[in-house]
């Protein structure tokens, strides 16, 4: 009988562990759910944000590049306008050449 007993018991304690390892095995598949989750909404979040940086980046950039290129546009007329005001002294730079090579 005691061997009976004995066997109630081992059986018993067999059953308690196999509940306790579905309950973890619950526990483990439900903090692995929360986890992805977690995982995929800090992502979704560090999309937008990133993306969102991204475009205020682009903007800046285009604005700058826009001011950028109508300050070149304006220095280079007037570099013109410059070059276009001076006067050619022909004579002058025929005398400067032959100081310069023939010297």
């Amino acid at each position: 009988m005691a061997e009976r007993e004995e066997i109630k018991t081992i059986n018993h304690l067999l059953e308690v562990e196999k509940n306790a390892q579905a309950i973890i095995q619950a526990a483990q598949a439900e903090a692995d759910k929360k986890v992805s989750m977690a995982k995929a909404e800090t992502e979704k979040k560090f999309r937008a944000e990133f993306e969102k940086m991204v475009s205020e980046k682009e903007s800046e950039f285009s604005a700058k590049s826009e001011q950028i290129s109508l300050e070149v546009k304006k220095e280079s007329e007037d570099f013109k306008k410059r070059i276009s005001s001076l006067t050619i002294d022909v004579e002058a730079f025929g005398r400067f050449l032959d100081g310069v090579l023939f010297a």
